[in-house]
């Protein structure tokens, strides 16, 4: 093979060989030696391949084919799938190359078997038979093609369902830090920070039942570091075989936004909170002092009995179990209200409702008490937990009891009813109704109410009913006005969704 001259020690050993196989030049493409199951799939003779370079063979895959050189030189081996190979009389056959890098006689050749994928063989492949100017302008349109998507602004990549990927383009290696040749060695898993190997088969089998989906995951750069991306992935069939196309794009700047967001309607309800325990002040205090004043009576009681040598250990019991049970009330009002003006983190997970609802039970009755209102609250037995912050639903629940018992101040005392009604509506969302005996809402403040500083109180802020919908809205809830029920007054309604198996806590 020296100085261009084929080697009959070449060839014999070549032409032993069952499949296409071909030496090449990789500096020029020229093809050096080809045996006759090369000739045979092509159409030529090896003499007339020998005269040849790649680029006769695969004149739309250019790029693919330099990379793919020169991962072979680099590596010593790869393969590839997806080239056509044109035929002497202008069909294109699909094929599979597998290569590996050698130094036969003193020079570095590359050594490529091809074999023929698809359903047709060479024999039955689609003739195609092409002007130069049609040739020219498919190869051009082609070009062009794979410069956009190779360039496209979105990361894109395809894989085999084993998790394969047989193509990236520059935009996710720019990403990734990672050369394009190098991504399509690696797996997906090598990619999605949040995938585990053994995970992929049921993700597999989840594509094939949708089809197509939709999720937000965290890629992995060279150096280690993640970014959230949001990811449309889709199963297609090639032929017999199936791929995977995966669409991506950065979102972290949405995601610091959506993060800033959220901490910011925290704060917003930490002040909110701390408002609504200022006007209930009052009420809090005036409960208290019931326990308080009960438990003087009974330890004054005690002292007393005390004092006499023959006091009954019955009764000194009974008027310290009294004190006791006073200061345990006591304890938990002032627990309650600890717990629901502490600032805590946001975090969303799966919330049991009577949890939900005693933890603020307490000071809804307080204030009941102290403008007269008569409270009852009432749910489902069996009801599904909610993915929510409890603290942040608390301020929602209070902030309309509230809103109710400042809207009967006006009428009177016996007819001043609060009812909070909590069921299932389809299965997936949990609501809440809070109802009372007011005077109602004119249609005309309907549509203004959730708009912020909009208020109907000479002395409210209006930021109430804003902030109520923003936490709910940030829940995936939604929150409105219904028809009077079982009270003439207003309905408020909000709903939560159901905890799922499949959220996980601060989604």
């Amino acid at each position: 093979m020296a100085d261009g001259h084929r080697d009959p020690n070449d060839q014999d050993l070549l032409d032993h060989l069952p499949d296409p196989c071909f030496l090449i030049d990789p500096e020029t493409g020229r093809i050096l030696v080809a045996n006759a199951a090369a000739a045979e799939l092509l159409g030529y003779t090896p003499e007339e391949l020998e005269r040849l370079t790649v680029r006769d063979l695969h004149p739309f895959e250019m790029q693919d084919y330099e990379r793919f050189t020169e991962l072979v030189l680099r590596r010593g081996n790869a393969l590839v799938s997806g080239l056509t190979c044109r035929t002497r009389d202008g069909r294109f056959v699909p094929a599979e190359i597998n290569a590996r890098s050698l130094v036969h006689q003193g020079r570095r050749c590359v050594l490529a078997t091809a074999r023929a994928t698809g359903d047709r063989s060479a024999e039955e492949a689609v003739n195609m038979p092409v002007s130069r100017q049609a040739f020219n302008a498919i190869q051009e349109q082609l070009a062009s093609t794979r410069f956009l998507l190779h360039h496209a602004p979105e990361n894109i990549f395809w894989a085999r369902p084993d998790g394969r990927i047989i193509y990236a383009n520059q935009t996710l290696a720019d990403a990734l830090g990672v050369p394009c040749e190098e991504l399509e060695q690696a797996r997906i898993w090598d990619l999605d920070a949040d995938l585990k190997e053994d995970e992929f088969p049921a993700h597999v089998a989840e594509f094939r039942r949708q089809g197509r989906m939709r999720f937000e995951r965290r890629m992995r750069r060279a150096d280690g570091s993640t970014f959230p991306v949001s990811v449309t992935m889709q199963l297609l069939h090639d032929s017999d075989r199936e791929v995977i196309i995966s669409f991506s794009r950065d979102v972290t700047e949405e995601v610091r936004a959506r993060d800033e967001a959220q901490q910011y309607l925290s704060e917003l309800a930490r002040v909110s909170r701390q408002s609504t325990i200022s006007e209930m002040a009052s009420a809090i205090a005036h409960e208290i002092d019931q326990p308080l004043t009960a438990m003087l009576a009974w330890t004054s009681s005690c002292l007393r009995l005390l004092d006499h040598p023959d006091a009954s250990p019955a009764r000194l019991r009974q008027g310290l179990e009294g004190s006791l049970a006073s200061a345990e009330r006591i304890h938990g009002i002032v627990s309650r209200l600890r717990h629901y003006i502490k600032t805590g983190e946001p975090r969303r997970q799966a919330t049991q409702v009577p949890e939900l609802m005693n933890a603020c039970r307490d000071l809804i009755l307080a204030q009941a008490r102290y403008h007269g209102v008569d409270y009852k609250d009432r749910f489902e037995s069996e009801l599904p937990p909610v993915h929510a912050d409890s603290l942040l639903i608390q301020q929602v629940i209070l902030n309309l009891a509230r809103n109710a018992m400042d809207a009967m101040e006006t009428s009177a005392t016996q007819g001043r009813r609060l009812r909070i009604a909590i069921a299932t509506n389809d299965g997936d969302h949990v609501v809440f109704r809070v109802s009372d005996s007011g005077p109602g809402i004119s249609e005309s403040h309907r549509e203004r109410l959730f708009e912020p500083l909009f208020t109907t109180r000479d002395k409210g802020l209006g930021i109430g009913l804003s902030l109520c919908q923003s936490i709910i809205k940030s829940h995936r809830g939604e929150i409105w006005i219904d028809e009077p029920g079982d009270l003439p007054g207003t309905t408020f309604c909000f709903s939560l969704p159901v905890a799922r198996s499949d959220r996980t806590a601060g989604d």
